[in-house]
């Protein structure tokens, strides 16, 4: 890794800092670093910086503190950039426009339909739904024409820029500001909170598991150390759903790619953690683990249940298209505000199917799934895809994510059908 650095050193030991440093004390003259930067770098044909930048700008656009808020103007204007650069692949360079964009079209109208009708806020809904669509469209053509042109490249400097942001979470525990990477006890890192950090981690954790060339400078071992440092990580936010989540992806890699013998691992398992499930409450009585897995908010899944209910009782009044995008999150803002309720738990949905149907209703829902689904059968690399689809699906039971373009963890998400679409079966690692 350090080779692969020194190679780059122009970017992350002068760019990087200088546009990190930039936003912090001169916020506005950040916009010029990163807009001529990334201008800059696609002249010196440099494409994969774009990408590494946005991941980490949209990173640090996720974290709360005052001195990175700045982060949350920088990615929608590095969002702008990847747009326009792929509106130049299409047109300028006659790449073709990506026949998967087109499946985005359905959910695009009725979520662009149901804010102009229905939304309490439309500019902040039409910007929302304008910028999912900005993002699909850069992944499918930017992301897309630089993993083609300079695959190695780009996953030797996204498997760099992941660890980088692990690291530098870590790092932070050792600093007198640590208290600023934690949330009680449970680390956040460099999120906004520990749910945040967790869901970047089981998305990360597939992607250096799949994402790989047999003759990159990136050895096998260092892989297998940045694993176990994101599962660290993982185990380190507390987070019951991303172990799961993390955990249905490991069975079902084992059930698809191990054989015979794979397959008979990952069923008895399963078995085992239904089992376990079921006499839960008995084994926690005769094990330390209560306070580890936060027993006490198992029954209502650290309160999510309660909203889920709210929620469904405010689907039902208008349950087809829904009051427009960004709507869950005005709605429950004044539900805590009318209710006067402080609980950590009133701050979102916690559920991406309910969210969608908040927003955009049950047609808009359907209208998302037609579109994963055609994801799926655009893909050359069903084994591969399954257990990753499994985990971001089964996450999106207890978390908002997928409802929002400007987060890393739909960045990654879609990048990984790019990865699966792109190469064959016996390609895959």
């Amino acid at each position: 890794m350090y080779q692969i650095i020194k190679q780059n050193s122009t970017y992350y030991l002068a760019y990087l800092p200088i546009l990190i440093i930039s936003s912090i004390l001169v916020p506005p003259a950040a916009i010029a670093v990163l807009v001529l930067g990334s201008f800059y770098f696609i002249h010196k044909g440099r494409y994969e910086y774009v990408i590494t930048t946005f991941i980490l700008v949209i990173v640090l656009g996720d974290n709360l503190w005052p001195q990175l808020k700045f982060y949350g103007v920088l990615r929608v204007v590095e969002l702008i950039v990847l747009s326009i650069f792929s509106a130049m692949i299409v047109f300028r360079y006659d790449k073709g426009f990506d026949k998967r964009i087109l499946l985005f079209i359905p959910f695009f109208i009725i979520s662009l339909l149901s804010s102009y009708i229905f939304s309490p806020s439309f500019a902040p809904s039409v910007a929302r739904s304008i910028s999912y669509f900005l993002l699909i469209f850069s992944v499918f053509t930017y992301f897309r024409f630089v993993y083609n042109e300079r695959g190695q490249i780009l996953y030797e400097n996204v498997f760099i820029i992941i660890t980088l942001i692990f690291v530098f979470s870590l790092i932070g525990m050792a600093t007198p500001y640590h208290e600023l990477f934690f949330f009680g006890h449970r680390l956040k890192g460099l999120f906004g909170n520990p749910n945040s950090m967790a869901l970047f981690s089981i998305f990360s954790y597939p992607i250096i598991d799949t994402f790989k060339y047999p003759d990159s400078k990136i050895t096998e071992r260092q892989i297998k150390w940045v694993k176990v440092l994101i599962f660290a990580c993982l185990l380190m936010t507390g987070s019951r759903n991303g172990v799961a989540s993390l955990f249905i992806y490991y069975l079902l890699k084992n059930y698809f790619t191990r054989g015979v013998t794979g397959r008979i691992y990952s069923i008895l398992a399963g078995i085992a953690v239904v089992l376990v499930m079921l006499n839960l409450d008995t084994i926690l009585q005769y094990t330390p683990l209560k306070e580890l897995i936060r027993a006490k908010s198992l029954q209502t899944a650290s309160g999510r249940t309660i909203v889920w209910n709210v929620a469904l009782d405010q689907i039902k009044e208008s349950p087809w298209l829904g009051n427009g995008d960004y709507y869950y999150q005005i709605f429950f803002q004044n539900y805590k505000d009318i209710h006067n309720l402080t609980s950590r738990y009133w701050n979102s949905v916690w559920n991406s199917y309910l969210a969608f149907m908040m927003d955009t209703g049950i047609i808009g829902l359907l209208a998302y799934l037609f579109f994963l689904s055609g994801l799926v059968k655009f893909t050359k690399n069903f084994k591969a895809l399954m257990p990753f689809l499994a985990l971001a699906l089964f996450s999106a039971i207890f978390e908002s994510w997928m409802v929002s373009s400007l987060n890393a963890f739909t960045t990654l998400f879609l990048f990984y059908f790019i990865i699966v679409y792109e190469r064959k079966p016996q390609e895959a690692v």
